[in-house]
């Protein structure tokens, strides 16, 4: 291959590495991506054996010009690998978020049944708070209450 040729094969490496980079959906389709670019078997593979056959001060000029591609390769690379990081992160934090609310679900309901039984259990012991209008038992369920709505979710 020509100087010219290699050229513009090193020009043209960056926007397809970028591009990708960016129809990878997952990890392992990122790396893929990585290797199909800058692999043994990648698109830069084929550049750097044709440099041998180009005399020293091409050599010396595409090789600088193939250094700051692969460089600008790596970097799209992590913004991306990034962007899928947070992606799933976000993901696992919103399904965590679910269990949390069902969690929250559960133990609201747990009290609600504990707040009737604790009522019941406050008649059955003195049957005079049966028609009071203070209960005690509702401290007990207050109790509850502050235990259930100042727990973490």
């Amino acid at each position: 291959m020509d100087y010219e040729t290699i050229a513009t094969l090193v020009e043209a490496l960056v926007p397809t590495a970028k591009e990708a980079f960016n129809e990878a959906v997952t990890l392992p389709g990122l790396r893929a991506a990585s290797a199909a670019v800058l692999g043994k078997d990648g698109a830069i593979n084929p550049i750097l054996k044709s440099l041998g056959e180009l005399n020293a001060d091409q050599r010396q000029d595409l090789g600088r010009r193939i250094n700051e591609a692969v460089d600008e390769i790596h970097k799209a690379f992590e913004i991306v690998f990034k962007a899928i990081s947070r992606r799933i992160e976000d993901s696992e934090q919103e399904a965590s978020f679910k269990g949390t609310v069902d969690d929250a679900l559960f133990w609201k309901m747990r009290a609600s049944k504990f707040e009737k039984a604790l009522r019941t259990i406050a008649v059955m012991l003195n049957p005079s708070l049966e028609g009071c209008d203070y209960d005690p038992a509702q401290a007990a369920v207050n109790e509850v209450r502050h235990m259930r709505d100042s727990r973490p979710l």
